[in-house]
């Protein structure tokens, strides 16, 4: 069915995703946040991480607009700044500016309700809004208010992490030829094992089990 068929199409794109880093948060069916933050083990830059990613899924005959940012909130507002196929990058320091001109809709948790709100106060971009105090924040907005003024403003601590429970982890490729000599399966492989130590380092984990799959010409 075409539901299958989706389905289907987001599971490739997650591999991608969990190919490049093991932190991959998938919030709906077509959308992700990834912690692609450089380390001594993964230097490659956040762009140039999102630009492979757009590649790949360009190669599926789909099309991905990304934003890259220091925290979720800003990366997520900077994805819809160029649909339906470019890359949006906020630079860190400039997360507050970017916001700025806003209108106080695009910030998530501000529905219409709230921006009805706002808008009677004199508050119609995240600007103003970024510019109010704790006391004024939790009069129109209740508990959320302090919350909402801090992603205004460019702040957001929350992690990228994955919801369920690590019970393994693991990386495999399929090549578009036949892998036949020795030394090209041992440079195979050699990525492979780089791939799920990084992944285990990142997340704090070690494990008991090691398995290689391997999978022939004939399945």
């Amino acid at each position: 069915s075409r539901c299958d068929r989706y389905h289907e199409v987001s599971r490739a794109v997650v591999a991608v995703f969990e190919r490049l880093t093991p932190f991959v948060q998938q919030v709906s069916v077509d959308e992700a946040y990834l912690d692609v933050t450089p380390t001594v083990h993964r230097r490659t830059h956040p762009l140039e991480v999102a630009r492979t990613i757009q590649a790949e899924v360009d190669a599926m005959g789909l099309s991905c607009s990304i934003g890259v940012a220091t925290c979720k909130t800003v990366a997520k507002i900077a994805s819809d700044a160029d649909k339906p196929h470019g890359i949006t990058v906020v630079r860190p320091g400039d997360e507050a500016a970017f916001l700025a001109p806003m209108s106080v809709r695009a910030l998530p948790g501000v529905g219409a309700a709230t921006a009805e709100r706002l808008r009677v106060a004199g508050i119609r971009t995240l600007g103003e809004l970024a510019g109010l105090d704790d006391a004024s924040a939790l009069q129109l907005m209740g508990s959320s208010g302090q919350e909402l003024v801090r992603r205004a403003r460019g702040i957001d601590d929350r992690p990228v992490h994955d919801p369920d429970a690590v019970k393994s982890v693991s990386n495999e490729h399929t090549f578009s030829t036949d892998v036949r000599t020795r030394a090209e399966i041992e440079t195979a492989l050699k990525k492979l094992v780089e791939r799920v130590s990084e992944r285990l380092r990142r997340k704090g984990l070690q494990g008991r089990t090691a398995t290689v799959k391997l999978r022939y010409a004939d399945f």
